[in-house]
């Protein structure tokens, strides 16, 4: 049951971040969203995700205070979060799925994941906490940069 409930923690995050974001759009007025860069808006798309993802792992972690089930939980929070994000980039043209966007899973779940095994860890929370997220982030950061640079 737990495995179940971590998987819909990742749907309800990213329904979470997805009308965060959105209200943050309209409430700035941005018309235009420029992904040719990393930019502010981009980095805050990225951390908003990572800090809604948080808080359901964060939940988990009051579920399960063993490795494994951190580990395998909030994978599949990533696992959950990435499947509605992929929804929403298809829900125009479901014959336009790429490589790309096997990208989209493996970096939520990668993400999930490292901050679940911190949140494990037996470290002061606030240090768990602070590193986990910040490496989350650093490395969402880091796919996007590839993602428009590189790839």
């Amino acid at each position: 049951m737990l495995m179940i409930n971590a998987f819909f923690y990742g749907i309800l995050s990213a329904f979470g971040a997805t009308i965060f974001q959105q209200a943050v759009i309209l409430i700035l007025g941005i018309k235009i969203i420029d992904t040719s860069s990393l930019t502010p808006l981009l980095i805050f798309g990225a951390t908003s995700e990572e800090i809604f993802k948080l808080i359901f792992i964060y939940k988990l972690r009051t579920q399960t205070q063993s490795l494994k089930g951190m580990l395998l939980g909030s994978i599949l929070i990533g696992f959950g979060f990435s499947l509605v994000e992929l929804t929403f980039k298809l829900w125009d043209n479901l014959n336009n799925f790429s490589e790309d966007h096997l990208g989209i899973i493996f970096i939520h779940t990668l993400t999930a994941g490292v901050m679940g095994i911190f949140l494990a860890q037996k470290w002061s929370l606030t240090t768990r906490i602070f590193l986990g997220t910040s490496l989350a982030i650093i490395l969402h950061l880091a796919y996007n940069a590839l993602k428009i640079y590189i790839f």
